[in-house]
């Protein structure tokens, strides 16, 4: 029997071997996903050195050298050709029907592998996936905020992989997740069906998705409300990152703060405005803490829109420019005094390196996530909601947040000490249900 860690209690038989398939939102560019991806690897990883790690990605070349594993095409590409075809980022029309004809090929081609039978109504490369979730040894949704009714083809696509599971006999488990803000009666059937049976469902708001799910019928003690994958992994050393910051135009010996702008799912009147009212708060927390300021862009197509907020300041501040490696993104918050921003990663990076965050949400789906990740420390107030970011409230709440942010640090330290210990749960709870011991 292959040794194991001690740390995890569990002698789970890797003879031959012990496969885990990872599929989530990676695979874009997206730092923050990337980061809950290597995060789910290390843990794995941690838990079980020998076993072998399989990635799902729409560009596999590209995971296997960011993350220094094998990888695979996901299932958003075999089935539905989302790299080349804008019908999969719709969730309506067409896409509808692609969906319940592929639901059909797929899991009446799973049944007959199951029994053995030389049929199917899957092409070779959709076979290779099937196989491949038949053979894990169990499959890991690692967290994002893809399961929701604000992006309901993205729901769908992975309801499928899970109903794939249950019909091959696949132990499977999600972490970091958001769920909910369900847009449709369908969205909650699929939802209801794919995660019935699901193993451990760990997620990271307070309480906010946990509610979504007990009004579909989920629930149980498997089901907990707990952190963003991407709280605990290994970024830059101190050094490293201090050159970077050095190279960017920061001072890393006197005070800066993070910031972070993007235009996702705003139309040309919004943009304008929201940009000019993050110029004028980013402005204003400048002034009233004395620091300076780096944007972050998560994505590339965060540089323009962050361009445009530094250019309503006259240009100041500086833009981290970088080739979007998750290490780097991370470790440019080891220093920093607090955040300011619309995505959910940012509070995530901040909270990892215990750092209060003041958060915009000018959507639901924003909303939802932001302020679910900050109501985990208790600190959903400087949640800034569209109507609190356009009017008075949200600079008394930003003039606030900078009077006691030592405070708000100490109570993000505190709730990351207090995190560390179960972020290996999840995992282990799986392994035990399953029954991966000798």
């Amino acid at each position: 029997m292959a040794a194991l860690t001690q740390r995890s209690g569990f002698d789970v038989d890797l003879q031959p071997e012990f496969r885990v398939l990872i599929t989530s939102g990676l695979g874009y560019g997206n730092v923050g996903d990337e980061a809950q991806a290597a995060a789910s690897v290390g843990r794995w990883k941690e838990l079980l050195p020998e076993c072998s790690v399989l990635l799902l990605s729409p560009n596999p070349e590209y995971t296997r050298k960011t993350h220094k594993v094998k990888s695979s095409w996901s299932s958003r590409v075999l089935w539905f050709s989302s790299n080349n075809s804008k019908t999969y980022w719709q969730s309506k029309g067409r896409f509808k029907f692609l969906f319940a004809r592929m639901w059909f090929r797929q899991t009446l081609s799973a049944r007959f592998l199951r029994a053995g039978w030389p049929i199917s109504f899957a092409t070779a490369e959709e076979m290779t996936l099937l196989k491949q979730i038949r053979d894990t040894s169990v499959l890991h949704i690692s967290g994002g905020g893809f399961l929701t009714g604000m992006t309901s083809s993205r729901l769908w696509d992975f309801s499928l992989v899970m109903r794939l599971c249950q019909i091959l006999d696949t132990p499977y488990l999600l972490t970091g997740q958001t769920i909910g803000v369900f847009k449709s009666p369908l969205d909650k059937w699929l939802a209801k069906k794919s995660l019935c049976k699901a193993d451990v469902i760990y997620l990271r708001d307070q309480g906010i998705s946990e509610n979504d799910l007990k009004g579909i019928g989920i629930t149980g003690d498997h089901v907990k409300s707990t952190f963003d994958d991407a709280v605990f992994f290994e970024s830059l050393a101190d050094e490293e990152v201090k050159t970077v910051l050095i190279d960017n135009g920061i001072d890393p010996e006197r005070p800066y703060f993070i910031a972070n702008y993007h235009y996702w799912g705003q139309d040309d009147e919004m943009k304008l405005k929201s940009s000019s009212r993050f110029a004028e708060l980013t402005k204003r927390l400048m002034e009233k803490s004395g620091c300076q300021v780096l944007f972050v862009p998560m994505t590339p197509t965060d540089v323009d829109a962050e361009k445009d907020v530094m250019a309503l300041m006259g240009n100041e501040g500086s833009l981290l420019d970088y080739k979007f490696d998750y290490q780097t993104a991370r470790g440019v918050y080891r220093f920093a005094s607090f955040v300011f921003t619309m995505k959910h990663h940012p509070i995530i990076f901040g909270y990892g390196e215990g750092i209060p965050v003041v958060s915009v949400a000018l959507d639901d789906y924003y909303y939802h996530k932001n302020k679910g990740a900050m109501a985990n420390c208790g600190h959903q107030d400087y949640c800034l909601s569209n109507e609190v970011f356009f009017g008075e409230q949200a600079i008394s709440t930003c003039d606030k947040f900078l009077a006691i942010r030592d405070e708000l640090a100490f109570e993000v330290q505190q709730w990351v000490e207090a995190a560390k210990p179960i972020a290996m749960e999840p995992l282990e709870r799986c392994l035990a249900i399953n029954k991966f011991t000798s």
